[in-house]
């Protein structure tokens, strides 16, 4: 299996609800969740996941398994808190390189080359954090990077929260889009600019897409405490 090739331990489920108890019970670092299951579909355990915040594996990636590649199917995944989708049959290749984009696999352990790597379930632009690193020395570097750290983290406590008021919400994802355009972390600037708008036109989050945004953000938060502690 090439999830246990990469070393990877693996726990499988054969339908949808078993799928959705696992969840709830046990915190993944991902979840690779087939499009077609019986008793609920990816769709439905998915939905069922991302709307219990108490379920230990509710903020975690998950990512569509589909042989579909019609943008309806896509979007649907999207819909419903999924974080990305991959084409059926897997490829080792393919599989590394999303493994990677989730953060949860080392490009070391990969065969895939670093070049490739998108290390983040976010576009990520390292330029910034090099630029950074130029002008700065390291004791000013470090201090950035746990400010950095100390604000994503606060920002995604009031996102979370969703008895917390609107204007409030609206505030984080602004601060994230800045903070995210500072130092490089390009698509959670955007999705966090998206939800912005959608909370200022009057929209709902609810928690699919609340939970989706909270997913990628972490692993941008775990990058940067792992930049803080490297140095």
């Amino acid at each position: 299996m090439l999830l246990e090739d990469l070393e990877f331990e693996v726990d499988l489920a054969t339908d949808g609800a078993q799928a959705v108890a696992r969840a709830t019970e046990t915190a993944y670092d991902l979840i690779l969740m087939d499009f077609f299951l019986p008793v609920l579909s990816g769709l439905e355990a998915v939905e069922v996941i991302r709307g219990n915040e108490n379920a230990a594996s509710s903020a975690v990636p998950i990512v569509a398994l589909t042989a579909s590649d019609s943008s309806a199917n896509h979007q649907a995944c999207l819909d419903v808190g999924m974080n990305d989708f991959l084409l059926k049959p897997l490829g080792r290749d393919a599989l590394s390189a999303m493994l990677m984009k989730c953060g949860v696999l080392d490009p070391e352990h990969t065969g895939v080359p670093a070049s490739k790597d998108p290390f983040l379930s976010d576009g990520f632009d390292p330029t910034r954090i090099e630029d950074l690193r130029r002008v700065m020395d390291k004791d000013d570097f470090n201090a950035v990077i746990a400010q950095a750290v100390s604000s994503l983290d606060g920002h995604l406590a009031v996102i979370g929260r969703e008895a917390e008021r609107r204007d409030d919400q609206r505030r984080a994802f602004h601060r994230i889009v800045s903070l995210s355009h500072d130092l490089g972390f390009v698509s959670l600037g955007r999705r966090a600019r998206d939800l912005e708008e959608a909370l200022g036109g009057g929209e709902t989050l609810g928690p699919p897409r609340r939970g989706a945004f909270l997913a990628d953000a972490e692993t941008v938060l775990g990058t940067l405490r792992s930049m803080a502690e490297t140095g």
